[in-house]
C-alpha cells in the first residue's frame, strides 16, 4: 500500500495488519508515518502486539511489512 492510499484507510490499517499476518505472501505498508503522530504511535503498537501473538511482522519508519 502506498502513501496515496493511506489517508483514506488510516483507521483500517490495524485491521489490515491482522489480515496481512494471517495471509500468504508478503504485505508491505509504506507512507503511513502519520500513524506515529496520532493519539499514539500506532505503527509501533501494531507491530509489538502482533509480535507478542507470534506474528512475523517488521516495523519500518513509515509502516510495516509481514
Amino acid at each position: 500500500m502506498g502513501k496515496n492510499l493511506v489517508p483514506d484507510t488510516i483507521d483500517e490499517l490495524p485491521l489490515l495488519a491482522v489480515i496481512a499476518v494471517l495471509s500468504h505472501g508478503t504485505t508491505k505498508v509504506s507512507g503511513a508515518e502519520e500513524l506515529r503522530y496520532k493519539e499514539s504511535d500506532r505503527i509501533s503498537a501494531i507491530t509489538q502486539e502482533l509480535t507478542k501473538l507470534g506474528a512475523d511482522i517488521t516495523e519500518t519508519q513509515d509502516g510495516f511489512y509481514c
